[in-house]
């Protein structure tokens, strides 16, 4: 089963979405998403997590890395969805350490899982109801992101936040600091498109907590970081999506331990040197969705 066959099957009744908030990857997971979601004819809205009318409704969470023990941020949004829904489902995630939501909401989660460690973990429990598929972003049509961001779309992007702004919408409202990075898109990537004019490698490793103890090269892009916008909409979370596929486009090989920079780069047909974060994540996606499949791309083990 794929993941459209999956939210086919599972959500046949409207239901409100809760991204997963983050970076760049996590825009590119969204962008996949709200992609998928149309391409299915899903009726959905987008909500905050503190919306009332989670009360008994179905509930969709956004997939990515951020169920990461009990007192995370997404794991709480997790644990209070549950209790309060009729059900949820958690997209394609890496999921670790809440034995105790597990236990006591797992009858109301589905989980999906992007790689067979979480998968595992959480078939530990009786109660769990769980799939394994993959990243919502190996959904995505990668090549038409991998161009600067359309006059069109821009255009879009100011009269949606015009509109939002008179209708006081809150929930899927475009912060103007975004707009205005995704307007200002030939100064925010000028760096990375210098260096891709002097050399075919971009480095792409990260420097947040997940940062490893790998050398950071003297020229380095953190682009998850760099071109960080929003989830909460789909024409800003595809901006973010254009930033990082059209940098990554102009580069030949690109070294990175940042998850959505290597799947973005595979589904380019870039060369990858592809190292672990902090804990199993990078491995784990990378042994079941792009191993075999992407031959380019190649794991690096530690020396």
């Amino acid at each position: 089963m794929n993941i459209e066959q999956f939210l086919k099957q599972e959500l046949k009744s409207p239901f409100y979405y809760i991204p997963n908030p983050g970076n760049a990857g996590d825009s590119v997971i969204a962008c996949a998403s709200y992609n998928t979601f149309d391409k299915l004819n899903l009726t959905y809205e987008v909500i905050q997590p503190d919306d009332t009318r989670i009360e008994n409704s179905i509930v969709v969470l956004g997939g990515g890395g951020a169920i990461s023990g009990e007192t995370s941020y997404f794991s709480k949004i997790l644990a209070e969805c549950a209790q309060k829904a009729k059900k949820v489902v958690l997209l394609p995630h890496t999921v670790k350490n809440i034995d105790a939501i597990i236990t006591k909401y797992g009858d109301k989660i589905t989980f999906c899982c992007r790689e067979l460690m979480s998968f595992e973990y959480i078939s530990q429990f009786k109660n769990s109801h769980v799939v394994l598929l993959e990243d919502m972003a190996f959904t995505l049509n990668i090549t038409q992101y991998a161009k600067p961001i359309s006059l069109r779309t821009k255009v879009n992007l100011l009269t949606t936040y015009i509109v939002q702004r008179l209708n006081g919408k809150k929930a899927s409202s475009i912060k103007f600091r975004y707009i205005a990075k995704a307007f200002n898109e030939h100064r925010v990537t000028r760096h990375v498109r210098k260096t891709a004019a002097e050399t075919k490698t971009l480095n792409a490793f990260r420097l947040d907590e997940e940062k490893t103890n790998i050398e950071i090269p003297a020229v380095n892009y953190d682009i998850s970081a760099l071109f960080q916008l929003d989830v909460n909409h789909p024409l800003i979370a595809s901006c973010a999506t254009h930033l990082m596929a059209s940098s990554i486009a102009r580069f030949d090989n690109v070294r990175t331990n940042r998850l959505h920079v290597a799947i973005v780069a595979a589904l380019l047909g870039k060369n990858v040197e592809f190292y672990d974060n902090s804990y199993f994540k990078c491995r784990a996606v990378y042994e079941h969705s792009i191993k075999g499949k992407y031959p380019k791309v190649k794991f690096q083990t530690p020396e």
